[in-house]
């Protein structure tokens, strides 16, 4: 692999779009480049932004239409991101998830195999969604919380930070605690 020294060289090769999004995050891993990723609608690598560019735009209230992908970030095969997603440094999405629309998964978190996660859904630093849960509309799953295999979280429910999800949780509920159960809002 060619080694590229400068920023501006990096942007170039990714732009020209011959690589893959896997291949374009171990190229900027390997020259330890500040850059994250746009990826179009059909998965290719589209443009990148520097952390200023984001903080910019975020600012200004102009939404991320593209996905915008951490390069300390780990995207396994067969992940399927929608407009605006964003995978923040250090998180890691595995094969089989879907990420709907303006959804965040913020720093340290982790969305295991086959996850189905719906529009406008964060997930809090260092959370993790063990494999098959699917998160409704909307919904907020809270820092360091932890949702086992194949639960089903609903649309607008906000999980507590620290929780332990080991039952299905309704529409519109917040749970918290170990085991979570349902407390009023």
């Amino acid at each position: 692999m060619m080694e590229y020294s400068k920023q501006h060289d990096v942007k170039k090769l990714l732009l020209q779009g011959t690589k893959s999004v896997l291949e374009a995050v171990q190229h900027l891993n390997d020259t330890g480049s500040q850059i994250l990723l746009i990826v179009d609608d059909s998965g290719k690598l589209s443009g990148t932004l520097t952390d200023g560019d984001i903080r910019r735009c975020i600012s200004a209230g102009k939404p991320l239409s593209a996905p915008v992908i951490s390069k300390c970030s780990h995207l396994s095969r067969r992940v399927i991101l929608s407009r605006g997603v964003q995978i923040m440094e250090g998180a890691t999405v595995q094969c089989g998830v879907f990420l709907g629309e303006n959804s965040i998964v913020n720093s340290g978190a982790v969305v295991d195999h086959d996850c189905r996660i719906a529009s406008h859904v964060h997930i809090a630093p260092g959370a993790v969604l063990s494999g098959g849960v699917h998160v409704g509309e909307g919904a907020h799953i809270g820092t360091g919380a932890v949702v086992i295999q194949g639960i089903s979280v609903g649309r607008n429910a906000l999980v507590a930070a620290g929780s332990v999800v080991v039952s299905d949780v309704l529409d519109g509920y917040l749970v918290m605690g170990i085991p979570a159960r349902r407390k009023e809002r």
